[in-house]
């Protein structure tokens, strides 16, 4: 019966470390003044994550055409992830601070490669292997700051709207430029989650926390239950 006992203490220990997953966070600031380089991507995959992207250049205007498909960029110089409409370059470039964000038809409707409100770029975010939890995303304005003010400051984040009185100051790094944190615990699936400004200056987000989707109670009293079960038929035997 000792050992049974044991066993099930240890299943539970288990199953609830296992239920309580760290997590692990993603500096975008970082990977474009690094790794990454300044670079854009169809598609950008980090952390069990999908990122893609949408805009809409006339947004506002006369002639408004809708959304269009963009590249999610990585914007050197203390900056992050953000939009932008076309790029000459698809991919790394590694360590590389060159700006490859290009006007959207080579000269006509611009694109700037942060996250404008005022062009209504969208960026959606797909879990690529199993759920995830997006446990708090981190946002700037560190440059690229062209309208808005922080007070004004509102994002909408997989349907609900974070204003500036739920940016906690959290900067990343020695860089001296100024991070806000939003704290989340939305769950990532395989179907898009959006986020976008509505109002506010032009911002980048500059990192993310990620982690896994915990067992249910139900799950964590499962595993203990076979864990202790095994126990008692090892002994038995």
């Amino acid at each position: 019966m000792k050992t049974s006992l044991t066993a099930v203490a240890v299943a539970v220990a288990f199953a609830a470390s296992a239920g309580m997953a760290s997590a692990a966070t993603y500096n975008f600031k970082e990977l474009a003044d690094g790794s990454a380089g300044e670079s854009a991507y169809t598609t950008y995959s980090i952390g069990g994550i999908d990122f893609t992207a949408t805009q809409n250049l006339d947004s506002g205007e006369e002639g408004d055409n809708g959304a269009e498909a963009a590249v999610v960029y990585l914007d050197a110089g203390n900056a992050g992830m953000g939009v932008c409409g076309y790029a000459n370059n698809i991919g790394p470039n590694p360590e590389s601070g060159a700006n490859v964000c290009l006007n959207a038809d080579g000269g006509g409707n611009s694109s700037d490669d942060s996250i404008q409100f005022e062009k209504e770029e969208i960026l959606y975010l797909s879990a690529t292997d199993g759920d995830v939890v997006l446990e708090s995303i981190w946002v700037n304005y560190n440059h690229d700051r062209n309208s808005g003010e922080f007070d004004a400051w509102t994002w909408v984040i997989g349907g609900t709207t974070y204003t500036s009185a739920d940016l906690i100051p959290d900067t990343l790094g020695d860089s001296g430029g100024a991070d806000w944190r939003i704290d989340l615990g939305l769950i990532i699936s395989d179907e898009p989650t959006s986020i976008w400004m509505t109002a506010g200056p032009n911002s980048y987000i500059s990192a993310m926390s990620v982690s896994a989707v915990p067992l249910p109670a139900g799950g964590l009293l499962l595993l203990a239950g076979l864990g202790g079960l095994a126990a008692l038929r090892r002994k038995r035997a």
